[in-house]
Parts: C-alpha cells; structure tokens; sequence
C-alpha cells in the first residue's frame, strides 16, 4: 500500500477491514475519527458568540443582558435542558429573566460554557458559585 496506509508495517491501523462471510451481502463500513473536532466545533461557537451571529437567547439579570444560543446552554447545563425542552413557558421564549444570581457570576458561567475556562478570584467566586447551579 502507500506509505503509512494499511499493510504497511509500522503505519495506521486501517480504517476498513474485511467482514467476516456471513456479511458478505453487505457493504463494508468504514470509520473515521478527528480528535480535534470537538474543540474546533466548540471554537467555532465561541466566535459566532462573540460576533453576536444566531444567537436565540437573551438571559438578563437585573436589566442586563446575556445573549447566547439555546443549543450551546443546553448542551452544557440540565437546568437549561429542562427549560428548553421539558414543556416550560421559557420554551417560546426569546428573553428569560434570571433570579437568585449576579451578572457578574452569569458572565463568567456564559463564557466558561464557550470557552471551557473560568478564572476566579475572591471579588467574583461567590458570584459564580450563585450562578453556577444553571450549569
């Protein structure tokens, strides 16, 4: 085979392999994985929140204003799920008012679920911890 491909000593294990006879009538499946995927979707979220592109929801607490998507929130949160899915008013919602957390927690909640990432420090944990049962 070429170099690297199957049959080559030392290369990657092949993708496709030989099905036994009694699957002979069906087609041969092959199989595909990219590692990095995951974190270039994730990635590629993140940048349409920043340039504010198909966001479909507004969270606001005390008058201010979170804008994210519906699909990322409940990839990452039950409580999100549940509102979105489980036959709650919010469902049809486009701006859903908050209460028992701080802006500030929301914030660094919205981004970690973008991003991964959260930084703390003592001005902002407790405001974080307030919020982070959304998640």
């Amino acid at each position: 085979g070429a170099k690297g491909g199957p049959g080559v000593s030392g290369g990657p294990a092949p993708l496709c392999s030989p099905r036994s006879m009694a699957d002979k009538n069906r087609a041969p499946k092959c199989s595909f994985s990219a590692p990095g995927h995951s974190s270039s979707l994730l990635q590629g979220l993140a940048a349409l929140h920043a340039q504010g592109q198909l966001l479909d929801v507004a969270l606001t607490v005390n008058r201010e204003a979170f804008h994210a998507h519906k699909v990322v929130l409940m990839a990452c949160s039950d409580y999100f799920r549940a509102m979105f899915t489980g036959g709650m008013r919010e469902v049809s919602q486009d701006v859903i008012e908050l209460k028992g957390v701080l802006a500030r927690g929301l914030r660094h909640i919205i981004n970690f679920a973008y991003s991964t990432k959260v930084t703390l420090d003592l001005d902002c944990v407790q405001d974080v911890l307030a919020a982070a049962p959304f998640v």
